[in-house]
């Protein structure tokens, strides 16, 4: 045993059982403290803070390596008992209610989480960016005009001098002078402990790290109007596949909007089923579920070819579409055509912003055959992926004899856009260790089947 471990546990006696035992506690404040306790034979030696419950593991786990008949236990005490208000809803409409802000109108609201997704290299943290120069200087962003105030960017992907070249760039094209951004405060994580939230394994809660009391504190000081955060899988210490934990970290990012209203932007790469469907959805659906608005960047690809010739490939490099997937506020199907030009994004008035494509007639019975086969498979217990496999949807649908004649393309089709229409969803299944996913039938569409049964 090194000697700095050796006098940090004696005394120790041979044969003693030794605990290292990692705990939680909530104070009056309401902020959690972590403190590591070594006991010997339940005699307690020594106790030390650390800056977060998942550091405070690994410490413990270090020492328990060199020290026999030791192990490591974590848990949460001191919990203080929840208090709730009652509201009458008399009291609520005694004045009329305050109209809805927007950051971005009709795309971002102020004052909650927005999630901004975006496959790897197609620019949501430039635009992003640009969004957060537009907020201390009260420039339009994209042509749509935003509210005015300080912004702190807090990055895990870029360095210092990325972030540098890439601010360059978007002020020499603005025209925007250094002066202006003194309120554009910059926080890089590249190379530390980015994450905000971690899981604890004794409550499965997800917990508050040590930087996210030092953000808290930096949002009470620097009062953002703006608090982006780059990005969720650097963030976030859980699994992003689960529902539960997805909503508590959302919990946590919308605890930082409450002090002074600020609006958080937090972006996150898609999964694959997300990318393949063109929802850009990215885990489980809690994440989509928790958030107000979601806002999803992506290139324009097109099929070309025949056959085995046959390939998905980006006409125009430059060009990108912003799509709104989500809004508890505002009505769906906005989209904004833009291009890159001398590094930062532009509306592209050459091309048309409109609402996405609606589904025709024969869309629509293609949509209606596929949910019935994807209910008759559900109910026959043969779950269909969203991903080209052996049990991708459309390619065993279009067999089924039951496809009225749907080809596997038509299929393909319906299925992208109930996915965009939010009708369809991904869901995980199956042990812990051997988790799948399979398409099901959002909410919103199985009350409508409810209130809606099919004619005899």
């Amino acid at each position: 045993m090194r000697r700095g471990m050796s006098e940090l546990i004696l005394p120790v006696e041979r044969g003693w059982e030794v605990v290292f035992n990692v705990e939680s506690r909530l104070d009056k404040y309401g902020h959690i403290t972590v403190t590591v306790e070594i006991f010997a034979n339940s005699m307690l030696l020594r106790t030390f803070p650390a800056p977060s419950l998942q550091e405070g593991i690994r410490i413990a786990e270090l020492f328990a390596r060199h020290v026999p008949r030791s192990w490591v236990r974590t848990g949460a005490a001191g919990l203080a008992t929840a208090e709730i208000s009652l509201l009458g809803a008399d009291e609520l409409l005694s004045s009329p209610p305050r109209e809805r802000e927007w950051h971005v109108p009709g795309m971002v609201p102020a004052g909650e989480p927005t999630l901004l997704s975006g496959d790897g290299g197609t620019g949501k943290s430039q635009l992003a960016l640009q969004l957060g120069v537009s907020t201390v200087t009260g420039r339009p962003w994209l042509g749509r005009p935003i509210i005015q105030g300080p912004c702190i960017f807090l990055t895990a992907e870029d360095d210092d001098e990325e972030v540098h070249r890439r601010l360059d760039a978007i002020a020499h094209l603005e025209a925007v002078p250094p002066s202006d951004l003194s309120n554009l405060h910059i926080i890089s994580r590249v190379g530390k402990d980015a994450l905000l939230g971690i899981l604890d394994p004794e409550t499965r809660q997800v917990e508050p790290t040590a930087l996210y009391y030092a953000v808290e504190s930096a949002v009470s000081q620097v009062r953002p109007a703006l608090l982006i955060l780059d990005t969720l899988a650097d963030l976030f210490g859980g699994d992003e596949n689960d529902r539960r934990q997805a909503r508590q970290f959302v919990g946590l990012l919308r605890r930082l909007t409450l002090p002074v209203g600020t609006t958080v932007l937090c972006l996150a790469h898609p999964s694959l089923t997300g990318i393949n469907s063109g929802t850009g959805t990215s885990g489980s659906t809690g994440w989509s579920n928790s958030v107000r608005s979601r806002i999803y960047l992506e290139r324009l690809l097109e099929w070309r070819g025949k056959g085995d010739q046959r390939r998905l490939i980006e006409p125009d490099p430059d060009r990108r579409q912003l799509s709104l997937k989500k809004a508890n506020y505002g009505p769906l199907g906005q989209s904004l055509c833009l291009r890159w030009r001398e590094g930062s994004f532009h509306k592209d008035d050459r091309l048309p912003n409109t609402p996405l494509p609606t589904a025709g007639k024969v869309g629509r019975q293609a949509e209606d055959t596929f949910l019935e086969l994807l209910a008759a498979y559900e109910e026959e217990g043969r779950p269909v992926s969203a991903n080209p496999s052996k049990n991708y949807a459309p390619s065993l649908f279009a067999k089924d004899e039951r496809a009225s004649g749907n080809t596997k393309v038509a299929l393909e089709k319906a299925m992208n856009r109930l996915f965009a229409e939010k009708r369809l969803v991904v869901e995980t299944y199956g042990p812990p260790t051997r988790t799948r996913s399979k398409i099901v039938a959002s909410d919103a569409t199985m009350q409508e089947a409810t209130s809606n049964p099919p004619a005899n």
